[in-house]
């Protein structure tokens, strides 16, 4: 009797803890409950601008153009983000970990930071390390303030600095071919791992 009684006020813990989830305070946004997937148009252009140079969190530089030829995992992050962003950034480890292995190496997979001014090369580097982004596929981009706003915008991503210091965003991770054409995009923070992974894979099966 008493085990049982034990083990209901454990299970009473761990479902009382997993609803007090408290909002980041860099974020303005209450953290998302539910998700969508929608499809986006494949007859778009590259959203990849072909002059602007980024930094990576090795410290080189690259155009987007360069990502051609592959397809391409995306979303935006700021590194003092403790809890929309690392959900995120785990969601696409978990859709790399789900493609087979012979595609996981063919894909890549980009984070862009909102805010260049805090994120410098050293901040990215200790973000992908804290969050075990491992693998030369995998790149930490900034750039200046107008080209991420215009790269965001293009994939219909949108995100704002609040008074307070922190930032109001979304949490949206697009799937791009090879050419750079946004194909698929999941909104929210919880859920689709499954629809994005598959979405990868239907990109090579297209060009068989």
């Amino acid at each position: 009797m008493r085990s049982g009684l034990l083990i209901g006020t454990l299970v009473g813990i761990i479902f009382a803890g997993c609803n007090s989830l408290r909002p980041c305070p860099n974020c303005a946004a209450v953290p998302l409950s539910g998700s969508a997937a929608v499809k986006e148009p494949t007859d778009a252009g590259s959203v990849y601008p072909a002059e602007t140079l980024w930094t990576t969190d090795s410290g080189t530089e690259l155009k987007l153009t360069q990502l051609a030829g592959q397809p391409c995992v995306l979303s935006f992050f700021f590194a003092s983000c403790s809890l929309k962003c690392p959900i995120t950034a785990e969601n696409m480890r978990r859709v790399q970990a789900e493609l087979p292995l012979e595609m996981r190496e063919r894909v890549k997979f980009v984070l862009i930071t909102f805010d260049p001014e805090a994120d410098s090369v050293a901040v990215l580097q200790r973000y992908r390390s804290a969050h075990r982004l491992a693998g030369t596929n995998w790149l930490l981009l900034r750039g200046n303030n107008e080209a991420v706003r215009q790269l965001a915008a293009r994939l219909g991503y949108s995100f704002n600095k609040t008074s307070g210091g922190g930032f109001n965003h979304d949490s949206v991770v697009t799937v791009l071919d090879a050419a750079g054409r946004p194909v698929f995009r999941h909104a929210g923070l919880y859920g689709g791992v499954n629809e994005l992974q598959l979405s990868v894979r239907r990109l090579f099966r297209d060009k068989q």
